[in-house]
């Protein structure tokens, strides 16, 4: 049974990507991929589909480089290469691209929110950090992969296995000032919302019904008076 067909590339761009070659992840009834090529702009793109063949949706478009075919320099990666799931969030990592055009490893939620980019590989003649990554895993905090450069010149290869430290769940302080509690945590805690609760018992409701954020000495604040019932408080993602 066909799940998708991948359409026909124009000038190498497309709306759902070309050269899918990665393992696919699955969550429910949601397989999750990545396509090496096409998208809106001919540099790859990260998919999902659901098991009957359904629903099929790009969850991100990888940028075409300003010095394209020149450099490959751009802020979120060229080439997707390999994809992973844990929890909500899709880990997986591109040949090339990234502020040093060499690779990158990116993150994105698995309804196609909160792209961002991990880390951005050097050239291999700076050190012995690689790209064209295989398989990536996930253990606790940490995400390992292995991969790899090859050098036209002289066709020297070179390979390495690695280990990135994953951002930790960021912390919500809370303190009470007169008729007002300030709810705040970091600013480079990127993709988080603040949630309250008037319950803890299941099913416990949790509604987005704080004012918004603004940001006060460096931390995203939310300001909520003291009023009515007891509140509880958290961040998701």
């Amino acid at each position: 049974m066909n799940l998708h067909n991948f359409s026909s590339t124009f000038g190498n761009t497309n709306s759902d990507g070309s050269r899918p070659s990665s393992k696919l992840s699955i969550s429910g009834n949601t397989l999750f991929g990545t396509a090496q090529e096409g998208g809106a702009f001919g540099h790859g793109a990260v998919f999902s589909v659901h098991t009957d063949g359904t629903d099929f949706k790009v969850l991100h478009h990888f940028s075409r480089p300003a010095g394209w075919p020149h450099s490959t320099v751009n802020s979120d990666g060229v080439s997707p290469t390999c994809l992973v799931l844990s929890g909500n969030t899709l880990y997986g990592a591109t040949a090339n691209g990234g502020s040093m055009g060499w690779g990158t490893i990116f993150a994105v939620n698995v309804d196609g929110g909160n792209f961002r980019t991990l880390h951005n590989f050097p050239t291999p003649e700076a050190n012995s950090q690689a790209t064209y990554i295989g398989d990536l895993i996930v253990s606790g905090n940490s995400l390992y992969g292995a991969g790899g450069t090859i050098r036209l010149e002289g066709g020297v290869s070179h390979g390495m296995v690695f280990r990135l430290t994953l951002p930790g769940p960021p912390q919500l302080s809370l303190l009470h000032s007169g008729s007002s509690v300030h709810l705040s945590w970091p600013t480079n805690a990127l993709g988080f919302t603040l949630q309250s609760t008037m319950n803890l018992v299941p099913p416990a409701i949790w509604s987005l019904g704080s004012p918004a954020p603004i940001v006060v000495n460096g931390q995203h604040t939310v300001i909520d008076p003291v009023s009515g019932p007891r509140k509880f408080y958290r961040l998701v993602q």
